[in-house]
């Protein structure tokens, strides 16, 4: 049980907000601290600076909260980044045997919810794009295969968190993973697909930034 509180915290950030509520916004650091401690064997000197951490995070997710009144949705985007923004900097503190472990943890948390394999990811998103794109059978095998290369493009990028990889670095990376899958995606879909594709993603990247503006 503690380790899935942990993971949750570290590297699911919104969970804390949507759990928990506004009424605690540090319930979720404190516990994951204590997974921490316990499960990773902190040094004092870890433990010293992790929890600075820690209480620099609660402070600033105790600001926000008073910052955000009763807006919610306000209070879940600047704690969301707040968490994100501690949860590297404990990282940085972990040495490479205290990473593997946190990143097998991890690994059995998802495996625990059920999260989908790369395999089926790439299964439903050419499923969707056969759907919206009116895909023939033979567009069919090199999307799915394009879309397995992409997810899995990602994946390594994401596994790379683990490490306290800089988080440029890592953006650029992703970055590349989605040219290259467009770059491939243009050379199997007729321009008339192509053209529609554009036109989903866009309006894809329009909705999701609009659910990130403040209410």
């Amino acid at each position: 049980m503690k380790s899935t509180i942990f993971i949750g915290v570290m590297m699911f950030p919104g969970l804390m907000i949507s759990q928990d509520g506004p009424k605690n916004p540090c319930n979720r650091l404190e516990k994951g601290y204590q997974w921490m401690k316990d499960s990773l064997e902190l040094t004092v000197e870890q433990q010293a600076k992790i929890t600075a951490l820690k209480s620099k995070a609660c402070s600033s997710l105790n600001v926000a909260k008073s910052n955000a009144g009763n807006n919610k949705e306000t209070f879940k985007l600047a704690a969301k980044q707040i968490v994100k923004d501690y949860r590297m900097s404990a990282r940085k503190e972990l040495q490479p045997n205290q990473l593997e472990k946190l990143k097998k943890a991890r690994k059995n948390s998802m495996r625990k919810k059920g999260e989908p394999t790369p395999e089926k990811r790439a299964s439903n998103m050419t499923e969707r794009m056969k759907s919206s794109l009116g895909l023939d059978s033979s567009q069919v095998s090199k999307v799915y295969a394009s879309n397995l290369q992409f997810v899995n493009c990602q994946a390594a990028v994401k596994a790379r968190k683990d490490s306290g990889a800089d988080s440029t670095e890592l953006r650029r990376e992703m970055m590349n993973c989605g040219k290259e899958q467009r770059t491939r995606l243009k050379a199997i879909l007729t321009p008339q697909q192509w053209t529609k594709y554009e036109a989903l993603q866009k309006e894809k990247k329009e909705k999701l930034q609009e659910r990130k503006k403040p209410k």
